[in-house]
């Protein structure tokens, strides 16, 4: 997320107005703005790890060998990485 990009920054206005429209003045809604966008970013970031950590965690905890999880772990991340990113909610 950057504050260049046009999606975050329209993302970032809307919330802005949003508190200004609740009653914040304009550097506190400012303020709440960037603290809700921020707590949005840890939000993803935290499934992003869990999807991607998941398929590992379950293959140690069943105890499967560990020659054929190092082959998947690999793909696994790329392809949990990739559904998390997406937004998909599917296998």
């Amino acid at each position: 997320m950057s504050s260049y990009d046009a999606v975050a920054r329209g993302m970032f206005e809307r919330m802005q107005a949003a508190f200004m429209a609740a009653g914040a003045d304009a550097v506190t809604a400012m303020q709440r703005a960037e603290a809700a966008m921020f707590g949005m970013v840890q939000r993803q970031a935290t499934m992003v790890a869990f999807v991607v950590n998941l398929p590992v965690a379950g293959r140690r905890l069943r105890g499967d060998g560990a020659a054929g999880a190092a082959d998947e772990t690999p793909a696994l991340t790329r392809a949990g990485r990739s559904r998390a990113l997406s937004g998909s909610m599917g296998p």
